[in-house]
């Protein structure tokens, strides 16, 4: 080769070199162009149609922006809006790829659903990534994802990362969902098992108006994960969880331990899940076995729950849910079930309940009312529904009900056949027929057998038999029959119920209504269509066997006539003798009409007469509206009450609003009349609803109450009011009548309450220069004091409140309290101050007080609750005086110190009592929670008065103790002188048995009884003097009465003499001997009358219920020898003008047990067949004597044992069936008698 080839040669290679070194640089510089980016990119859309890339502007080295990005392909298309790329190019030089920004505005992802089979799990290897470049991401940004739907999936995601080799490390990863956001950073090894360590913080959905968020750590590996979560707020909690993700099974291991949740604020506290405890533990394959347990604080005691079920991806088998009552596992809830649904859905489930106490859990008023069991069965093939049901419950009016039902059906229909429920009091059977096809339709038929209705409403007993049939459809228009046909009876009275109503396109019809109760009859019929014409009549003569305190007669009818776009409608009701329990009414009278058209004329007549609630006389009241929603009157007069009210209000109601206006108005208390001085307007919004009242003032002579400004009464409050110059001496008809108050009173109240918010008020009332009067039989003592002040201030969440009295004559009083949180615990912080406060203005309102003097001082704090408040401090009451006819003890020189100390009070007093008499008290009393004392009662030659009967004098030593119910006395009474007299028996000296029932009269229910336990000694002296039933003498004794009124010990009758049949006889002996009931004691009596040298007597022994009486005589004779000298002092055989006396002494002794006796003298007087016998009872109680004088002539005399009243009857027998008596005596009388024998 020559020298000129070899250097053509080597400029061709050095030109080839030179241009494959120029080549990268070109495509550089190329690379660097926008426009040949541009054609790149539109060579790639060429190439795939599949690719749509809107280029907007950028290069290689820089970067790109893209207006979109779209990626369509069979059953997804991915759309990404704004797309702005950029890079650091010269990381390459260190082999990193460093990505400065990616940030995209949206993406959106819509598929659909592939027919092609899923495809079968299989386990995941992955594989060791070593990167050859170092990656760096400052920044991706993705503003939303959406993912088949109009709303965005994700928002505001933001990634930080980078990675090393096989080290990935996530710097930060942000986002945020519907109502979630989370925030995330970890590391990752993409080799071996792939291990990482990932920390989220996660703020879940807010759920029930509750903050939700979770604490989540990820460690292990991506083959062996482990995961652990904190979820706080909502769902309080730890998780902890064992998961295989690259298994096909999927191997799965979690515990889940809550803390107590509710899963509502508004289900009840009871619900609250404690303890639960959640465990999964299985695979993909064989299924999952999930156990759980928790328990409730039922509302009486706790409850336990249980889960157990075999949870698939096909099914659920063994699933047994059972909740029990912790201390009585026997009442239980029981749930278990199956269901599948790999090839078609199946479910079976049983339910059982014993006796569970659901409403522990979800409290309800139910009343005795107690589910004793429940078990039903359920299944369920494809949609196809059978259930069988059966339950009892007891304690529905005291009875036990049973119910039993089978239902078949699917998605079209549901066939319920039989129903039937039982009870004590009668059963309902049934069937039903449930379309839901096209249009809902129905065929139901129910038959009663002797239900009693009491069941549901206790006041309403009775027995209902008969059936009650609906069928219809519901489609463009409703068509419905239905018909019903029951008889009865009700509250014992005769019951029909019966009548039918037919709904045809637009059509009603009612027929043959019916509702018919022993004489009271309801009756009705009409149609409501294009005309309306309807009627029902009203007859209720006997409204007490209608309802339990309902009383009276209504008679009436109501009718509906016209079109039905304008009806008019007619009512008149009248009623007689109406009451419910203590509201009662003589005569009521109901007329209207009203048109219901958008105007709505009408008339309203109301009229009653002789209201009373109670003892309250209410008094006549007439009512009357007349108008139309534009403008309507209103006037209401009540008169011959205890207020007499009269006003006329006029009013206009629209679609907005109602306005009134009350122009006149006056009310009336005895002699206090207020009337309205200027109108008040009244104007209701009805939505939303508001209510607002003018300012106006009421005058009553010359006081002024206003209401200032427009007050708000709906829906928040504001009222402003003020009350000026009242007179007080016009409230003297509701003070007694010796007292009287002087002064003028003057007020200032301020309410305010927005909506939701708490109450603000001012409250100032005032009287100044007053004078209280109270007028004594000797002379009228006038009280004045300077200031009375009542002041309340309550603010939000504290009340401040202040009384005030400071006058030279009554004394000072001031006590200031403030209350705390006065919404809830209301606590209460104070003091209070009394000062020379003088009793002697309560005098007229203790009704049985004729003297009251005194004077109190003191001081302490007020705290505790306004519910159970606490006082603590000093009163001291010196010189007080208590006196009255009325009273059996009076008090002077009274002294009494109390110490309070929170509830409870030491008392220390003593006082004197007559010119020598004087007494002590002593303990202390203890008001909460339960009412204890521990009183001990000393006193010494007290004068007790107790008119008319006695005039002692008493000296008691008595302990008085009241603990846990149990009320005890000890001590001893003395009665060492005194004087009793009785001249007849008090109304209650013979009470009723406590097994007597009075018809008519409710029977009030009875507290726990007071355990009493009494032992007092009664020690009466020789000087106490009887006198009373004919006796006089003096008494002496010991007798120990305990509580149950058993008495021992004796009572002795010194210089007695007791005077009967005219005589007075000399108690030689008289000793009654108590050992048992004080009631029955025993007698040890002798009464003797002395007659020349014979002494006769009469002697009693035995119980007092039934005494032996024995006619004696020294020296001895017959019996009636012996009677005739006690009675007539003289022997039997003498003159017989006392024949009288001594046949009254006679039936005395035979009813004592003398009969013999008694007989031989009235066969001395020449009475036959005599008999001797007691009628009536109690005071009435007679001894009566009856005897035959002729054949038919008969003679009756009876003696009063208690009352001086005696009676004589002759009979004289005309016939064997009519008889003439003639009967002396209180009353008077001559009849003939006729006999009928049954």
């Amino acid at each position: 080769m020559t020298r000129s080839a070899v250097r053509s040669s080597f400029k061709y290679l050095l030109l080839a070199v030179l241009i494959l070194l120029m080549l990268p640089v070109l495509l550089g510089l190329l690379l660097a162009s926008e426009s040949v980016n541009r054609w790149l990119f539109q060579q790639v859309q060429d190439r795939e149609p599949r690719l749509q890339l809107d280029f907007i502007e950028g290069q290689l080295w820089r970067g790109w922006q893209f207006e979109q990005i779209v990626w369509r392909d069979t059953g997804i298309e991915v759309v990404i809006d704004q797309v702005r790329f950029s890079w650091s190019p010269e990381c390459l030089l260190k082999t990193r790829l460093c990505l400065d920004d990616l940030d995209v505005e949206s993406i959106r992802i819509q598929t659909e659903p592939s027919e092609e089979p899923t495809p079968e799990r299989q386990a995941v290897t992955l594989p060791d990534l070593n990167l050859p470049l170092d990656i760096q991401v400052d920044r991706v940004r993705i503003g939303s994802l959406w993912l088949n739907s109009d709303e965005p999936l994700l928002t505001d995601i933001n990634l930080s990362a980078r990675s090393a080799d096989d080290q990935l490390i996530i710097q930060q990863f942000t986002g945020q969902g519907p109502d979630l956001d989370w925030q995330l950073d970890g590391e990752l090894r993409m080799a071996g098992d792939w291990p990482l360590q990932i920390n989220a913080a996660v703020n879940l959905p807010p759920m029930d108006e509750r903050d939700w968020s979770a604490d989540i750590s990820l460690n292990g590996s991506l083959d062996d994960l482990r995961v652990e979560a904190l979820s706080q707020g909502y769902l309080e909690g730890t998780l902890q969880a064992q998961v295989r993700p690259l298994q096909s099974a999927l191997p799965l291991s979690l515990t889940w331990e809550g803390d107590a949740f509710l899963p509502l604020q508004t289900l009840p506290e009871t619900l609250t899940l404690e303890d639960l405890r959640l465990a999964v533990d299985g695979d993909l394959d064989s299924g999952f076995l999930v156990e759980g347990d928790a328990y409730f604080h039922g509302s009486e005691g706790r409850v336990d729950l249980n889960l157990d079920a075999q949870a698939g991806l096909t099914g659920v088998s063994d699933l047994v849910l059972q909740l029990n009552v912790a201390d009585a596992p026997d009442r239980r809830l029981l749930l278990a079930a199956d269901a599948s649904w790999e090839e078609q859905l199946l479910a079976d489930a049983t339910l059982d309940v014993q006796r569970f106490p659901w409403q522990w859990l979800y409290p309800q008023d139910i009343g005795a009312i107690e589910l004793e069991e429940l078990a039903m069965t359920a299944s369920l093939r494809d949609m196809d529904v059978s259930s069988d049901l059966t339950a009892r419950l007891s304690g529905v009016a005291e009875q036990t009900v049973e119910l039993a039902m089978t239902a078949r059906g699917n998605q079209e229909s549901v066939r319920i056949a039989p129903f039937e429920l039982q009870t004590e009091a009668g059963k309902a059977t049934g069937e039903a027929v449930i379309d839901m096809g096209a249009t809902l339709a129905w065929d139901v038929s129910l038959l009663l057998e002797k239900l009693n209705p009491g069941v549901f409403v206790a006041q309403l007993p009775g027995e209902l038999n008969g059936p009650i049939n609906s069928k219809g459809r519901m489609g463009e228009s409703l068509q419905l029959s239905a018909d019903w046909a029951l008889q009865g009876s009700l509250r014992s009275h005769p019951l029909a119920i019966s009548g039918n109503v037919d709904k045809q396109d637009d059509a009603w019809l009612i027929q043959d209504l019916l509702l018919r109760q022993g004489d009271n009859r309801i009756a009705g019929s009409g149609q409501w269509g294009e005309q309306i014409a309807a009627d029902l009549d009203i007859n209720l003569p006997r409204l007490n066997t209608l309802w339990p305190g309902l009383v009276g007669t209504v008679q009436g009818k109501v009718a509906a006539t016209g079109a039905a776009s304008a009806p008019d409608i007619a009512l008149n009701l009248n009623g007689r003798g109406l009451g419910l329990e203590e509201l009662t009414l003589s005569e009521l009278d109901l007329q209207g009409r009203v048109s219901v058209t958008d105007a709505m004329p009408g008339e309203l007549t109301l009229n009653t007469r002789r209201m009373r609630s109670g003892e309250t006389r209410l008094g006549n009241m007439n009512l009357t509206l007349r108008g139309n929603k534009a403008s309507h009157n209103l006037n209401l007069t009540l008169d011959r009450g205890i207020l007499d009210v009269q006003t006329q209000l006029t009013g206009t109601l629209n679609a907005e609003r109602w306005q009134g206006r009350l122009t006149d108005a006056e009310l009336a208390y005895e002699e206090m009349i207020w009337t309205l001085v200027d109108s008040a307007v009244f104007n209701y919004r009805l939505a939303p609803a508001r209510l607002r009242m003018a300012a106006h003032c009421w005058r009553q002579q010359g006081a002024r109450l206003c209401f200032d400004g427009e007050q708000h009464l709906l829906p928040d409050r504001r009222i402003n009011l003020a009350l000026n110059d009242f007179a007080l001496d016009t409230l003297q008809g509701a003070l007694p009548e010796d007292f009287s108050w002087d002064g003028l009173l003057n007020a200032q109240v301020e309410f305010n309450q927005a909506v939701g918010g708490e109450p603000l008020a001012k409250v100032d009332v005032s009287s100044v220069n007053g004078v209280v009067n109270v007028t004594n039989p000797e002379q009228t003592l006038a009280f004045p004091y300077e200031s009375l002040q009542l002041n309340t201030l309550l603010e939000e969440g504290q009340a401040n409140t202040r009384l005030l009295l400071a006058s030279e004559g009554l004394g000072t009083l001031d006590a200031q309290v403030r209350i705390d949180d006065p919404a809830g615990e209301r606590a209460l912080t104070g003091q209070y101050r009394i000062e020379g406060l003088k009793l002697d203005f309560l005098r007229p309102f203790l009704t049985q007080v004729e003297e009251l003097h005194g004077e109190v001082n003191g001081r302490g704090d007020i705290s505790g609750t306004l519910v159970e408040p606490l006082i603590s401090g000093e009163i001291r009451l010196r010189d007080g005086h208590v006196s009255g006819p009325e009273l059996p003890v009076s008090f002077e020189q009274l002294n009494v110190d109390v110490l309070v100390a929170g509830q409870r009070a030491d008392i220390d007093g003593t006082w004197r009592s007559g010119e020598q008499g004087q007494g002590s008290l002593q303990g202390n009393v203890t008001w909460a929670p339960e009412l204890d004392l521990d009183l001990t009662l000393k006193g010494d030659a007290l004068p007790v008065t107790v008119e008319p009967y006695a005039d002692l004098s008493v000296s008691p030593d008595l302990n008085v103790t009241l603990a846990d119910n149990r009320l005890q006395v000890r001590g001893q009474i003395a009665v060492p002188e005194g004087d009793i007299t009785v001249r007849e028996l008090p109304e209650q000296a013979v009470k009723l048995s406590p097994d007597v029932v009075i018809v008519g009269q409710e029977v009030e229910e009875q507290e726990a009884p007071l355990d009493i336990r009494a032992r007092v000694q009664l020690l009466i002296g020789d000087q106490l003097r009887f006198s009373g039933f004919g006796l006089t003498g003096r008494l002496s004794g010991r007798i120990q009465v305990e509580e149950n009124m058993n008495a021992t010990g004796d009572l002795n009758i010194l210089d007695g003499r007791f005077r009967r049949y005219g005589q007075r006889l000399s108690l030689r002996r008289a000793q009654i001997l108590f050992a048992g009931p004080i009631s029955q004691p025993f007698l040890d009596i002798e009464a003797v009358r002395r007659v020349d040298d014979v002494v006769a007597g009469l002697r009693l022994t035995g119980r007092a219920e039934a005494p032996q009486s024995e006619v004696f005589s020294e020296p001895s004779m017959a019996q009636e020898q012996a009677l005739s000298y006690l009675i007539l002092g003289r022997p039997l055989g003498g003159d017989g003008g006392d024949d009288n006396m001594l046949g009254q002494a006679a039936l005395a002794l035979g009813m004592a047990g003398s009969g013999p006796v008694a007989g031989n003298i009235a066969n001395k007087l020449g009475i036959d067949d005599f008999q001797l016998e007691t009628e009536g009872s109690g005071v009435g109680t007679q001894v009566v004597a009856a005897g035959y004088i002729t054949e038919k002539l008969s003679l009756r005399y009876g003696v009063g044992v208690f009352e001086p009243a005696n009676q004589l009857g002759l009979r004289y027998d005309l016939t064997r069936r009519l008889y003439l008596e003639a009967v002396s005596g209180f009353a008077s009388s001559l009849d003939f008698f006729y006999r009928i024998d049954f």
